[in-house]
């Protein structure tokens, strides 16, 4: 992602995942974090696809519920943390980052090999 994000020629890309939340979600919260925005923003803009996906996640845990014909309270709150985005789990990966590299940034520099000259290069290529 990082590569592509690098390259002019191909700045101009397109993410996504089946629901565009989870892989997405930390595949955009990656980029966020390499261009400098603060962690706390960064899970702010996480969290927004509970807002935006609501209807559709409402929708979706209904209809399970009623083709499974769930009554167990648990079962159903399963179902919801499948379809939401919650902070604990985007902090989990940055946890596992901060545990094996230090830092979100050790990540970014010794888990992705996103050095700091790419870094300000993708900064001064996406940012005003």
């Amino acid at each position: 992602m990082f590569d592509m994000m690098l390259d002019p020629a191909s700045a101009a890309l397109v993410q996504h995942c089946t629901a565009g939340k989870d892989r997405t979600g930390l595949g955009s919260a990656l980029m966020l974090l390499a261009l400098g925005v603060p962690k706390e923003t960064v899970v702010q803009d996480f969290l927004l696809s509970n807002t935006y996906r609501e209807a559709y996640n409402k929708a979706a845990v209904d209809a399970m519920v009623k083709q499974f014909n769930l009554t167990d309270d648990n079962a159903i709150e399963v179902i919801r943390a499948l379809m939401d985005v919650r902070p604990e789990y985007i902090n989990a990966a940055f946890d596992e980052m901060a545990s094996k590299y230090g830092s979100i940034q050790g990540f970014l520099e010794k888990g992705l090999g996103l050095s700091a000259a790419e870094q300000a290069k993708l900064k001064k290529m996406y940012l005003e």
